[in-house]
């Protein structure tokens, strides 16, 4: 399991955090303090919880471990010191609730909100196929998931397609009868595919065997991100012809064998094939 370098310093900085919390609570309780105590055993159990919410996608087991922990941890103060116990569930619901707004609400809220923008058409004749590509840009500056999405149009135009491309919102096309391809981009955010793409996907009827190109970007874990939007295709009957994922964090060349997420999307729409069948008339 590929584990970003980032976290290594996030687990340092998170015991420093729990043993700091440990010493106060130490002391609090040596000379009797009940506030002292109540928070800083809120402030773990909040730590706890905030770690737990973080991780709920990606590593269940490791999140309601967590979880039990700090139930078990504030029944035992109820039952055994109530005033500290009711004071401490305080302070961990207003620290999960600062992380919660901060976080799942303010950042990812904002990342995931939709971008509407015009369908524009690439290629000419589309002697080869047309294709419909769909993806959610994000609100960085770099639009990355945007950058790599035309590299991929651009390898499909060099074989000979017609493309149009857009972002998802409630103004997408739906009625994708006369497209050959559909081609879905979504980031990864807390190891789910962007809200936006789903939300689209969840708008169209039944794909009766349209093929579907997935392609999820993120820091270097998108491997649930790309089985969920994978499986999401498949309950609509659509036929994942290919998913890809790209990374801005970890080396590309892992799977790829290059490094430029351009390049990569380049190459893989200049080699996609579509059986004649599959195609419109």
């Amino acid at each position: 399991m590929y584990t970003p370098s980032s976290w290594g310093a996030a687990s340092v900085v998170v015991f420093i955090a729990i043993m700091g919390l440990a010493d106060a609570l130490l002391v609090a309780w040596l000379y009797g303090n009940e506030s002292g105590m109540a928070v800083s055993v809120g402030a773990l159990l909040g730590l706890m919880i905030s770690i737990a919410w973080a991780l709920r996608q990606y590593l269940a087991t490791v999140s309601l471990t967590l979880l039990a922990i700090a139930a078990a941890i504030t029944i035992t103060l109820g039952l055994t010191a109530p005033p500290v116990g009711l004071r401490s569930a305080v302070v961990a619901v207003a620290l999960f609730g600062v992380w919660f707004l901060t976080y799942d609400v303010w950042f990812t809220g904002r990342a995931q909100t939709e971008v509407v923008s015009v369908v524009t058409r690439l290629g000419s004749d589309g002697h080869a196929g047309r294709a419909l590509i769909v993806h959610h840009q994000g609100r960085g500056p770099k639009r990355f998931q945007a950058h790599v999405q035309r590299a991929f149009a651009e390898g499909l135009q060099w074989q000979g397609w017609q493309v149009d491309i857009t972002t998802a919102s409630h103004t997408t096309p739906t009625d994708l009868s006369r497209y050959d391809l559909l081609v879905l981009g979504a980031q990864s955010y807390n190891w789910c595919p962007a809200r936006p793409v789903v939300d689209y996907l969840n708008r169209l009827g039944d794909l009766k065997g349209k093929p579907v190109v997935i392609v999820v970007s993120g820091g270097g874990m998108t491997e649930r991100a790309i089985r969920v939007l994978r499986e999401r295709v498949v309950k609509k009957h659509g036929a994942v012809v290919d998913a890809i994922e790209i990374w801005t964090l970890r080396p590309n060349e892992e799977r790829h064998g290059l490094s430029d997420p351009r390049a990569i999307l380049f190459r893989a729409g200049a080699r996609l094939t579509i059986p004649q069948y599959q195609r419109t008339a």
